[in-house]
C-alpha cells in the first residue's frame, strides 16, 4: 500500500451556517438509519489477507455483564490499529471446557466432548462458546446510527448537500465519488471514541448542541454549526446535560485548498457570507459545482432503477460514465483494492468512493469508511 502526505487544514468554524427550524426533525424522520456495529479490521499474520469482523462481548459468568471482547482460539490474524500489536495470540487450544451458550447445533456441550477449532473465550471470566453458537450471540453495537446519503430521500437533506458542495467549492459528489454520510447520535450518551483519518472532513451539525472533540480543543456544536478540519483526532463524548438527539452530516474528501479557501473566506467575511446560500466573498471563485434539483431528480432515480435491478448494496449508481467513452482518471479505482475491500464486507459502491477519496490507498479506505464523526 502505498502512503501519502495530506496537506494540512486549518480548522475553520462557523457558527449557525445551517440552522433553521424543524430542519433535524425532518432529516431524521426520513432518512433510513442503521444501527453501527463494532467493526475491527484483521490482517493474517505474515500475509496480505485481510478480512473484516464484528465484536461479540462476553455476557459473564452469572455475576453481571463483562462486555469484554471474546477472543478467538486458534487466530492467526491480527488487529489493524495505530496501537494494536502486529503478530497474532499465541493462545494455545486446549478441550478442558465446556460451551456456556449450548444451542442447538452447539460443538461442545460437555467438557469431555471432542475438541472443535476455533472456539471463543474471556480470559478474564474463563467463558467459553463454541464456534457455533457465538454466530448467533448478538454483534457489539456503537452508541450511534449511519446512514449515507441517498437522493431523494430527503428532500430538505438534499437541499442542503447543494447548499454545501455550492458554498464551500465542492466537486461534484457524483464525479469525484467522495463521501458524504451521517451519524444520529439520539441521546446524551451517544458517543464515538477519537479516531482520525487521512481526508479532510467538512461536517455540518444538526440539533441538540454537543461537544466535538478536535485535537485537545472541546468545540461546542450548536444547531447548524459547521466545522471543517484536516488529520486531527477527534470524536464526540457522551454529554449527560445534552437534551435531545444530534445529527451530523459528514463530507469527507481528499485534501482541496480550494474548499479550504472558500471556507476561510467565509469565516472571514462574516454575516450573510457565513449562512448557508449566502453572499458570495468578494474575490472567491464560482463554484465548482451547482447541483440542480433536475440532477438530483436524475441521481434518485437512476439509484432506484439500480436497486430494483440488482439491490442496493451493488448498485454503482454513484459513478457518471466516463464522457466520449475516455475514463475519467480520478474515477479509477485499483481493481485488485476495490476487490480486496468488497470482501471485508463492504458494498462496492462505498469501497469505490472511499479509494476514490483516499488517491487509492486501501489502508486509509478501510479507515475511511469505519469512521465517522
Amino acid at each position: 500500500m502505498r502512503s501519502r502526505q495530506p496537506r494540512f487544514c486549518d480548522v475553520t468554524y462557523l457558527r449557525g451556517y445551517a440552522r433553521q427550524q424543524g430542519l433535524y426533525e425532518e432529516i431524521v424522520a426520513t432518512v433510513d438509519w442503521e444501527q453501527d456495529k463494532v467493526w475491527r479490521v484483521r490482517k493474517q499474520e505474515g500475509q496480505d489477507n485481510w478480512h473484516l469482523r464484528t465484536v461479540k462481548e462476553c455476557p459473564g459468568m452469572g455475576r453481571g455483564f463483562c462486555g469484554r471482547s471474546l477472543q478467538k482460539v486458534p487466530d492467526d490474524t491480527h488487529q489493524i490499529g495505530p496501537r494494536d500489536a502486529h503478530q497474532a495470540a499465541k493462545t494455545r487450544p486446549h478441550g478442558n471446557w465446556q460451551c456456556s451458550m449450548a444451542q442447538d447445533g452447539c460443538q461442545k456441550r460437555q467438557r469431555d466432548s471432542a475438541l472443535q477449532e476455533p472456539y471463543w473465550w474471556c480470559s478474564k471470566c474463563s467463558w467459553y462458546c463454541c464456534d457455533s453458537c457465538v454466530k448467533r450471540m448478538p454483534d457489539k453495537a456503537t452508541s450511534k446510527q449511519v446512514a449515507h446519503w441517498r437522493p431523494g430521500a430527503s428532500p430538505k437533506l438534499d437541499a442542503l448537500v447543494a447548499d454545501v458542495v455550492r458554498d464551500f467549492n465542492l466537486p461534484n459528489p457524483f464525479q469525484a465519488g467522495y463521501t458524504i454520510k451521517m451519524n444520529w447520535y439520539p441521546d446524551a450518551l451517544s458517543r464515538v471514541s477519537p479516531h482520525r483519518h487521512d481526508n479532510w472532513t467538512l461536517l455540518v451539525s444538526l440539533g441538540a448542541p454537543r461537544v466535538l472533540s478536535v485535537d485537545r480543543a472541546q468545540v461546542l456544536m450548536e444547531d447548524g454549526d459547521l466545522i471543517l478540519f484536516g488529520t486531527q483526532s477527534h470524536g464526540v463524548p457522551e454529554m449527560p446535560s445534552a437534551a435531545g438527539g444530534r445529527m451530523s452530516l459528514v463530507f469527507m474528501f481528499s485534501p482541496d485548498d480550494a474548499v479550504g479557501a472558500a471556507a476561510e473566506a467565509r469565516a472571514a467575511a462574516g454575516g450573510t457570507a457565513a449562512r448557508r446560500a449566502g453572499e458570495v466573498p468578494p474575490g472567491l471563485p464560482l463554484p465548482r459545482c451547482t447541483l440542480r434539483p433536475e440532477e438530483l431528480q436524475l441521481a434518485a432515480l437512476s439509484m432506484q432503477a439500480s436497486e430494483w435491478e440488482s439491490g442496493y448494496e451493488d448498485s454503482d449508481w454513484w459513478a457518471e460514465p466516463a464522457a466520449e467513452g475516455e475514463a475519467e482518471a480520478k474515477n479509477e479505482v485499483d481493481t485488485a483494492a476495490l476487490d480486496a475491500i468488497c470482501a471485508m464486507g463492504f458494498s462496492r459502491e462505498h469501497a469505490r468512493a472511499a479509494l476514490r477519496a483516499t488517491d487509492g490507498d486501501a489502508d486509509q479506505a478501510v479507515s475511511l469508511i469505519l469512521s465517522g464523526a
